[in-house]
């Protein structure tokens, strides 16, 4: 009897701690561009951060040669953001695609931007920030994951 109650803790113990160290590992966090899928969650998550972000305008397709679509301008504590949104996230890949890595080039052509550039990515949207406020940085991180492209 008492082999058999050893025998019952030594496996319950085993059990605990195989539990115990299976509960340790921390939760697995959702992409954080998942939550962003167009310009509207954007603007909803830049408010939610503390942020004043209104939509400032849409700039049309025949303007803009970057990408394929028309492009959304918010000012983001009074600093301009850009925003292009596409119908669906292979859409976005294929057009995020185009930029360098140091985001000076986009497709064919070589842009002289005012101040550095920072490109980021939702779900359907490429956004942009021209700039280098340490808080506008952190902020487009913390919504959207690092930048894919920029200086």
């Amino acid at each position: 009897m008492a082999r058999r109650l050893l025998h019952l803790v030594g496996v319950g113990f085993l059990l605990g701690f195989v539990h115990v160290g299976c509960g340790s590992n921390p939760p697995t966090q959702p992409d954080r561009k998942e939550a962003v899928g167009g310009t509207d969650d954007l603007i909803a998550a830049l408010r939610a951060a503390g942020a004043d972000a209104v939509l400032a305008g849409v700039i049309p397709q025949s303007v803009n040669d970057f990408f394929a679509v028309e492009t959304t301008r918010l000012t983001v504590d009074g600093q301009s953001v850009y925003v292009w949104e596409y119908g669906n996230q292979s859409e976005a890949d294929a057009q995020a695609a185009t930029v360098s890595p140091d985001g000076y080039e986009i497709g064919r052509g070589v842009v002289d931007w005012i101040a550095p550039p920072h490109f980021y990515r939702g779900t359907r949207i490429i956004v942009l920030y021209v700039g280098s406020d340490p808080g506008m940085l952190s902020r487009l991180e913390i919504i959207l994951g690092p930048q894919f492209a920029g200086s």
